[in-house]
């Protein structure tokens, strides 16, 4: 698979890195859970760029079915990364949303060209990690984490009907993955959509040592808690990371959506 080749390529970067030395670790994994295929994609990229390095995540969560689905999810992971590869220079929040929309044109494009008027959807949620601020951008309900030793500093605002909820103080934050309104979304990326979504951008101070950005789709995280994310952060490995998934796929009960999940972690500096 391409996504894995380029994951195992940008491994053997991040560990010689001066952005992330040795100690930084970077982990994926993703299983089909309990559905007949496997819709999600992930992948990442390392980039050097004006002699610094970044590092780009990225999840979608695809939706419509076999072909529909999985291609939609997995051509936008490959134009994204095609796209944060060609960059000269660090990605800002400007050339964020340049990227987003030169990546979804890309996608539409292909699918269209090769799979005909499929009507795929996918969510979307990436993470650029540099010397001086990690970026998110999101669409839907797939997220992004900083976690450090002790809490979960920030993640992306869901577009979604249980994320309103949770705003409106109507339920809590534990009871969003399992609330019966879980899959209705407000956003998401379709090859057929006429108009573009608005991705929720955000800019944030840079990862200090210990910490880590998180990025996952919603299989991931409708199961664990925030105090689980944390001790995952704590005691971080790739074994670590696949038994988190294995014990969200346990608790959904035999109806797990797919679960994929991508992990750096800064060591010290």
């Amino acid at each position: 698979m391409y996504f894995i080749t380029m994951f195992n390529k940008v491994l053997s970067i991040i560990q010689r890195s001066p952005v992330a030395p040795e100690q930084s670790l970077l982990c994926q994994h993703t299983i089909i859970g309990d559905r007949s295929c496997n819709e999600d994609a992930l992948g990442c990229v390392t980039v050097k760029t004006n002699e610094k390095h970044g590092h780009f995540l990225i999840v979608c969560d695809g939706m419509g079915g076999h072909v529909a689905g999985d291609i939609t999810a997995q051509t936008l992971v490959k134009c994204f990364i095609e796209q944060v590869g060609k960059l000269k220079n660090p990605l800002t929040l400007t050339a964020f949303q340049t990227l987003y929309k030169k990546s979804i044109s890309e996608m539409k494009q292909y699918v269209k060209e090769n799979h005909g008027e499929v009507d795929g959807h996918t969510t979307l949620a990436c993470a650029w990690i540099d010397e001086e601020k990690i970026l998110t951008l999101h669409v839907g309900d797939s997220r992004v984490y900083q976690l450090d030793s002790t809490q979960v500093k920030f993640r992306t605002r869901d577009h979604s009907v249980v994320q309103m909820l949770l705003d409106e103080g109507e339920i809590s934050e534990e009871e969003m993955g399992t609330h019966p309104e879980q899959n209705k979304l407000f956003k998401s990326i379709g090859v057929l959509n006429e108009e573009l979504d608005k991705p929720s951008i955000k800019q944030y101070s840079p990862l200090t040592a210990g910490e880590s950005i998180l990025v996952c789709s919603d299989g991931f995280w409708e199961h664990l808690s925030q105090k689980e994310l944390v001790k995952l952060n704590n005691k971080f490995s790739q074994k670590s990371l696949e038994k988190s998934c294995d014990i969200s796929q346990i608790r959904a009960n035999g109806k797990s959506d797919n679960i994929s999940v991508i992990v750096f972690k800064q060591g010290k500096s």
